[in-house]
């Protein structure tokens, strides 16, 4: 019963990875391109949402945590296989779909020690500053912000601050509490380049 009043609590939570990645998912299918979104710096998300939500995962975290962190991987994988499906490169987006499940399906045998999944992790937190500095380096360049969503941007920023706090009060987990707000801070940076570009 406690699992079930724990699911149901945590569904906002989860709710708002699903919506925080929807707008950009929908820019993207819409228009069918990708343009001014960074190849690199989605690749690079999707490397640590998806080492983020193992971790979760592999501590036994409740399902808000390892809920949240695997939609916003796999919100991040769609994303990844519509700049290849979208650039005519529909072959590469189907090969990425099948290294990426049997990449998960390896994390979730039990194979790899927990160890390695806490170095990974703490990897993530260099991981996601890069990710986002190279797409707002991207959005410098191109001296516009393209097809990014402005509402995911601020979705997200919203969303890890709050994660931010949640994590430093509920768990103390510093690894986790890193992530989110470098996450924010690099979302931030973004959604502030959105800001300049839209009001020029």
């Amino acid at each position: 019963m406690s699992t079930h009043l724990e699911i149901i609590g945590n569904l906002p939570i989860v709710i708002g990875a699903i919506v925080s990645k929807l707008p950009q998912i929908m820019a993207i299918y819409n228009r069918k391109n990708s343009k001014g979104i960074s190849l690199c710096s989605v690749t690079l998300d999707l490397i640590s949402k998806t080492i983020f939500a193992f971790y979760t995962i592999a501590q036994g975290y409740p399902f808000g945590e390892w809920g949240e962190s695997s939609i916003l991987a796999i919100a991040t994988l769609i994303i990844h296989m519509e700049i290849f499906w979208f650039a005519d490169q529909k072959g590469i987006a189907l090969v990425e779909l099948f290294a990426y499940t049997t990449a998960c399906f390896l994390l979730l045998s039990g194979l790899i020690p927990f160890t390695i999944i806490w170095v990974l992790q703490s990897m993530c937190i260099p991981l996601q500053l890069a990710a986002k500095l190279t797409q707002a380096v991207s959005i410098a360049e191109n001296g516009n912000t393209g097809n990014i969503s402005g509402a995911s941007v601020l979705i997200m920023c919203v969303l890890t601050l709050v994660k931010t706090y949640s994590e430093y009060t509920a768990r103390c987990d510093y690894l986790l509490v890193a992530n989110n707000a470098t996450t924010f801070a690099g979302n931030l940076i973004i959604g502030m380049q959105i800001i300049y570009y839209w009001s020029k």
